[in-house]
């Protein structure tokens, strides 16, 4: 799904563009307070602008768009995993008929196994918490999936492989996602496209690596930037080598060993 936004106004944000590519991961990075919520809500249609427009290519409803936010664990206080993932189907009248096989089919796109259905929704980890949301969530086959602000309390092999799940729907399902986090290096790292939000202005969205080359972005003291990026800098100011676009530390130092051979 793309997603264009045209002179988009809304509380703080005024006269906002951008574009979300279709099948691929968009990662908006800021501060908090910088805006990300509201934003993701626009993406998603649960807010509209007071003025300007947002195109869609697709068509918009309940069923085409998720959205995982800290909102979403509010219903996982009691009941089993299925009841939970039901729960929805129930709500929009999914075909009952279809209902356990669809159930079967998100378990294993996510990577769960079936027996985690009988399980309580308040014993689970949060990893496996947020591939539960997910599946929830997939039973409709969105088109997007929103992701706001809910890497920040895994731990990092959590969040890894969280976004190697993610690449995977978007991969082999064609999903476009979206993903808000403070966590500049994990979002650097495993996203398509980055945007820059700080203090409700974009200061630049496209192509992760593209981002970090605008210099407006990459000296403004108040832009968080990745620890491969910094690093990379000094090595260029001090040894004059350009490493190239790495967009992780193990990237970096495979590139510095090529140098070096």
């Amino acid at each position: 799904m793309q997603i264009i936004f045209d002179n988009v106004k809304y509380k703080n944000f005024n006269n906002i563009n951008f574009k979300i590519d279709d099948n691929k991961i968009t990662g908006i990075i800021g501060p908090l307070g910088s805006g990300k919520t509201d934003l993701s809500l626009l993406i998603g249609s649960y807010l509209k602008p007071v003025s300007g427009s947002i195109i869609y290519d697709k068509k918009i409803s309940y069923s085409n768009i998720g959205i995982i936010s800290n909102f979403s664990f509010d219903d996982m206080l009691y009941g089993t995993v299925e009841q939970f993932i039901k729960k929805k189907s129930i709500e929009y009248k999914y075909k009952i008929n279809s209902i356990n096989k669809r159930i079967i089919e998100v378990l294993k796109m996510v990577g769960l196994s079936e027996s985690i259905l009988k399980e309580s929704v308040f014993d689970i980890s949060e990893s496996e918490k947020i591939k539960v949301i997910l599946s929830q969530i997939l039973i409709y086959n969105p088109e997007l999936i929103i992701l706001d602000n809910i890497i920040e309390d895994l731990d990092a092999k959590s969040r890894t492989k969280l976004f190697k799940l993610l690449i995977k729907l978007k991969k082999f399902y064609n999903k476009t996602i979206v993903i808000t986090s403070s966590n500049v290096d994990i979002i650097y790292e495993f996203c398509d496209n980055l945007i820059i939000l700080y203090n409700n202005e974009i200061l630049d969205s496209s192509d992760k690596f593209k981002v970090f080359e605008n210099k407006d972005v990459l000296n403004n003291p108040l832009v968080m930037k990745p620890l491969v990026i910094e690093i990379k800098e000094k090595i260029k100011n001090i040894k004059n080598i350009d490493l190239g676009n790495n967009d992780s530390i193990n990237e970096l130092i495979k590139a510095i060993y090529r140098e070096l051979r």
